[in-house]
């Protein structure tokens, strides 16, 4: 009895110090935190702005031989090729703005478009993965050996001279907070990927598209509600009946625009995309 009280008292002990030191532990993670947000502050607002690469009715900077249904074709097969890469998404949006203001600043024939796109992705992932990157060797592959090694080179050089040698973008990404629903969080990552189909994106800042994003997946998840045709006017909801939602404006398009990149989200994704009514 003695011996089992006294094991009783030591375990009720180092719980309460296991405890305490998560506690602890946890307290300085959010201090840490805290102080990273004010640092890195200052520097996100000056990241903070629309990529504005066209110029009057030309919003995207496309012109000649490139149209924005290419570009759009061209988008989708970059996501093609970084689900197949494993590549992170922070790297297909990365090599979208540089695809983008790459071709704003030196255009584009049809003959090298594909390859532009492809070293943006090749370019973009030795920035933004973490584990090893890819080798040119698989590049080349996925491009039907249609670019050698050395224009992929001469391109990379190219994009980056176009970009002034830099790769830091403010994404809506780095700003919407993660839900711990798994389902929001991947509607929300989704969400920040599928409207890179669309050039309209590069006419909202990166935190009025944050907002847009999480404000919209909260409704359409927690409440059934969604934003009015104001896009970034997330104050006034119209209900929809049971299961739908009806003239809300252009959240939903946006995640219906492309049926390729739907089609390789998780099946919870699919199917509660598929439920919405965009009319």
């Amino acid at each position: 009895m003695i011996k089992r009280a006294l094991q009783d008292i030591t375990n009720v002990k180092n719980t309460h110090i296991h405890v305490s030191i998560k506690k602890d532990r946890a307290e300085e993670a959010k201090r840490a935190l805290q102080r990273y947000s004010e640092h890195v502050a200052p520097f996100c607002t000056g990241l903070d702005r629309a990529p504005g690469i066209g110029a009057g009715s030309d919003l995207s900077g496309y012109s000649g031989e490139i149209s924005l249904e290419m570009r759009k074709t061209l988008v989708e097969w970059m996501y093609d090729v970084k689900i197949d890469f494993s590549l992170s998404t922070l790297t297909y949006q990365t090599a979208v703005r540089a695809l983008d203001i790459h071709i704003a600043k030196k255009g584009s024939s049809k003959k090298m478009f594909q390859l532009v796109g492809c070293t943006a992705l090749f370019t973009a992932q030795k920035f933004t993965e973490c584990k090893k990157i890819k080798s040119l060797e698989i590049f080349v592959d996925v491009c039907d050996n249609a670019y050698t090694k050395e224009r992929f080179i001469e391109m990379e050089r190219e994009i980056l001279r176009s970009l002034d040698f830099s790769l830091i973008f403010l994404l809506p990404t780095h700003l919407i907070r993660k839900s711990s629903s798994l389902l929001e969080a991947s509607l929300q990552t989704y969400a920040s990927e599928v409207i890179l189909t669309e050039i309209s994106y590069c006419l909202k800042k990166p935190s009025d598209l944050a907002v847009y994003i999480e404000d919209n997946v909260s409704c359409l998840i927690d409440s059934g509600l969604a934003a009015t045709p104001d896009a970034l006017s997330l104050s006034i909801f119209t209900r929809g009946t049971p299961g739908q939602y009806k003239k809300y404006g252009s959240f939903v398009k946006h995640l219906k625009s492309s049926a390729s990149i739907l089609e390789q989200q998780s099946k919870s994704v699919r199917e509660f995309v598929s439920k919405l009514n965009t009319e």
